[in-house]
């Protein structure tokens, strides 16, 4: 890689930082505009709505930030790749995003002097939860990217001849000296990705060897807990915060990871870990990370693994992580070749879901956005319809995502069952097949139907005929009134 002239990228951001800043500035206004207009005054909702004004400036400037980087990379001579997505971009944008950071934290604690503390600091949480959220965002993003990049980097140093053919002979010809690995079969981008972290997996626990690990007994251990309400201290990587109970556990489970022989080696580990992740096809909103670690535990559970120690469904400790993510990617990489289009399949869900949890998040954001204005307590714009349809497509687009990840799951797992399955596959039957016969047996109609459940005619028809899918509330109703348990309908 060549160097990157920081100083031409110094005078982008400062030019960058003169537009930005008067953005802000406006955005502040409206927001103290609003609260006055609901007469309210410099409480914790208006922090953090201020907050939130100044991170979507900064979510807007991100692209130039990201033009700005690429642009003096480029007037060098150099080319965009993996390496300078990974080395060069996303340090200097996650710096970016960790100034604007800093400024907004810095403006808070000046107020400290002339408010109550107790007001600033919930806003200073949010301020740390809403950015923490939008560098792990951006991250994932960029390392989507690189792993792109390093796919087409592959396809492109792949060995060609340059020997001149002779006419009317194709490419490659029948008994051509010049072969290399993997010829006599179609490329599997798959498994080459799985082939290439099998090998830095297994150089890493090379290398622990060789540093004496097993004599120091310093072999890097992953400890995991799956409790339904485990106690952590503070949050992650920020002692000091005071011990909290977790009302709801991440599903991927909560990871440590130990000393190792070093700090550096750690770190190492934890980054491959997390491209791994990614690779595996991990959601937008979970730590890659921890994703990897929790397949990989649940892979060495159903396969009764020498690495586990003292493993449960509650959680237990992988005893050398190098090695035994060396082993999971030799698997994954086998699966791969036995089922190439299971990769490409799974990109293509993974997208899909990501699509359908954007909208959800959307969906969500307008809903729990406050009127702007209002009218003898009503407000002018939201009806009651309006967001009735909204929280109804929400709700078919959370069912569609998770029908999907379950189809991810199981492309995943090769068809089987997992040791931890996070989703149980309930066997499918159909909505007419169901429900008619217990109709018929109550001497009822549709609209008796509806009647009895005090519910409306189309919305009970609509579910019958496996067009719509009502509220879990209307359910609940719709199965009170056949008499049957709310699980046993059909989805």
């Amino acid at each position: 890689m060549g160097p990157f002239d920081e100083q031409l990228y110094l005078r982008e951001l400062q030019r960058l930082s003169l537009r930005m800043n008067p953005e802000i500035e406006a955005r502040r206004l409206r927001v103290e505009f609003e609260q006055g207009q609901l007469g309210q005054g410099l409480g914790v909702a208006f922090f953090a709505k201020r907050i939130d004004s100044d991170l979507t400036v900064v979510r807007e400037f991100l692209p130039q930030v990201d033009k700005a980087c690429r642009e003096t990379w480029l007037s060098d001579g150099n080319a965009i790749t993996s390496q300078f997505i990974r080395i060069v971009l996303v340090p200097r944008v996650c710096n970016f995003i960790a100034v604007r950071e800093g400024t907004i934290r810095s403006e808070l604690e000046s107020r400290r002097v002339d408010m109550h503390g107790t007001i600033l600091t919930p806003a200073c949480h949010h301020l740390v939860r809403r950015f923490a959220q939008l560098k792990s965002e951006v991250v994932n993003d960029y390392e989507i990217e690189a792993i792109k990049l390093e796919k087409r980097e592959a396809r492109e140093a792949r060995p060609i001849t340059n020997v001149p053919l002779p006419e009317n002979q194709t490419y490659p010809p029948r008994n051509s000296a010049i072969e290399h690995e993997g010829a006599d079969r179609p490329p599997n981008p798959g498994a080459d990705l799985w082939r290439n972290l099998h090998g830095k997996f297994q150089a890493l626990a090379d290398e622990e060897r060789r540093g004496g690990a097993a004599q120091k007994d310093r072999w890097l251990r992953a400890y995991c807990d799956y409790k339904k309400h485990r106690e952590i201290w503070g949050e992650k990587g920020k002692p000091g915060q005071g011990v909290f109970c977790l009302l709801k556990a991440p599903e991927t489970g909560l990871w440590i990871l130990g000393d190792g022989v070093s700090e550096n080696f750690q770190a190492r580990v934890r980054t491959l870990a997390a491209r791994a992740g990614v690779t595996l096809g991990c959601p937008k909103d979970t730590d890659a990370e921890d994703f990897w670690f929790h397949w990989l535990y649940r892979d060495l559970l159903e396969n009764n693994s020498d690495q586990l120690i003292a493993a449960s469904k509650e959680g237990g400790v992988i005893g050398r992580v190098c090695v035994a993510s060396a082993t999971f990617c030799a698997r994954l990489e086998r699966k791969a070749l036995h089922n190439p289009a299971s990769a490409n399949q799974r990109e293509d869900l993974h997208d899909a879901i990501l699509k359908k949890k954007a909208r959800v998040a959307e969906i969500e954001r307008t809903l729990n956005r406050g009127p702007l204005t209002e009218y003898r307590g009503q407000p002018l714009h939201g009806s009651r319809n309006w967001r009735l349809r909204l929280e109804e497509e929400r709700q078919h687009l959370l069912i569609a995502a998770s029908e999907l990840e379950r189809e991810q799951e199981r492309l995943e797992q090769g068809g089987r069952t997992p040791a931890l399955a996070l989703h149980v596959n309930k066997p499918r039957q159909g909505r007419e097949s169901f429900l008619k016969p217990i109709l018929h047996e109550k001497g009822w109609s549709v609209h008796d139907w509806a009647r009895e459940s005090k519910g409306d005619f189309h919305t009970a028809n609509n579910y019958l005929k496996g067009k719509t899918k009502p509220y879990p509330a209307t359910l609940k109703k719709f199965a009170d009134a056949l008499g049957v348990e709310v699980a046993k309908l059909p989805e």
